[in-house]
């Protein structure tokens, strides 16, 4: 389902020319709203899928496997193929990428059939590890998504970002959300403590999206 979906995304994009921001909220209210009908709106237990979110390797947890196996395989695919050299060329100038003989439909369709199928592994974990399934369990993690992707790195605008970046990323926000887990602790009596993690996800992307925005300025002006 994460395939046919992100397949669908990528056609709405690429052959139909929606704007992506506009494709892809508008398929996620769809997607969820189908999940309602289908579910009929409680959640689902299950632990068919509990050794996956909690099970271990060698000690080591299999969430974490998971995500280290596939921040390698995507590494190798952005660095080292056709694919990856195309994509970042996109990226970076549409027009250039056209003239210069690459596919733009099928990047583009690719990349989103990508973004899908990773989606769906991200709920099957996700539903592994909490042992049970809601059609909105997913809408908490879009905008910690995007932080993580700024944060990491990756340009809005397209044509960079890395792998590495956005690892580095992904931990630098497990150790503020472990801060922030001790401190709304001890604001436990505050009726506004449990908001307090949104409010400063928010707050950091902002602060990132505007420094990048100046060190972007800055570069500029010296290649100028």
């Amino acid at each position: 389902m994460g395939s046919l979906t992100g397949i669908f995304n990528g056609l709405l994009v690429s052959k139909i020319g929606i704007p992506p921001i506009l494709a892809t909220l508008g398929t996620m209210s769809l997607y969820t709203g189908l999940s309602y009908v289908i579910t009929g709106g409680p959640a689902i237990p299950t632990t068919q899928l509990a050794f996956i979110g909690n099970g271990n390797v060698l000690g080591i947890p299999i969430p974490a496997i998971i995500f280290i196996v596939l921040a390698l395989i995507f590494a190798v695919i952005l660095n080292r193929t056709t694919y990856g050299f195309n994509l970042y060329m996109l990226g970076t100038n549409t027009t250039a990428a056209r003239y210069s003989g690459i596919n733009i439909d099928r990047v583009l369709i690719r990349t989103y059939w990508m973004a899908g199928l990773l989606a769906a592994i991200a709920g099957l974990v996700f539903v592994a590890r909490v042992n049970t399934a809601k059609p909105d369990y997913g809408e908490s993690f879009v905008l910690l998504s995007v932080l993580i992707s700024v944060l990491g790195g990756v340009n809005i605008n397209g044509g960079f970002g890395t792998i590495s970046g956005l690892v580095l990323a992904v931990l630098s926000l497990q150790f503020l959300s472990t801060g922030l887990n001790m401190l709304m602790l001890d604001l436990s009596g505050s009726s506004g403590s449990t908001f307090f993690r949104q409010f400063a996800w928010g707050a950091l992307l902002l602060i990132v999206m505007v420094a990048n925005y100046y060190s972007e300025q800055r570069r500029q002006r010296r290649t100028t």
